[in-house]
């Protein structure tokens, strides 16, 4: 018996125009994409499925809005260039 795939889900810890490559990378390979920032404003916000306004220092408060959102990220990641 096939079971439906789940969906992959990663979080990406900054949205700035660093981030917007990485972020369109995932979603091109099927990954639904939640992004978090400080900046209510990231160009990542544009094109990630998800957003989260939190400060990456800030994981109590990521958890938080990942949960009420109902989103739970099969990899974390965080990069800049």
């Amino acid at each position: 018996m096939n079971m439906p795939c789940r969906t992959r889900t990663v979080l990406i810890v900054g949205a700035g125009k660093q981030q917007v490559p990485g972020i369109a990378y995932a979603q091109a390979r099927g990954w639904k994409v939640v992004a978090s920032d400080r900046n209510p404003n990231a160009a990542g916000f544009r094109i990630a499925d998800a957003q989260i306004i939190a400060d990456g220092n800030d994981a109590d408060g990521i958890l938080a809005q990942l949960q009420a959102g109902g989103n739970r990220p099969d990899v974390v990641l965080s990069f800049t260039e």
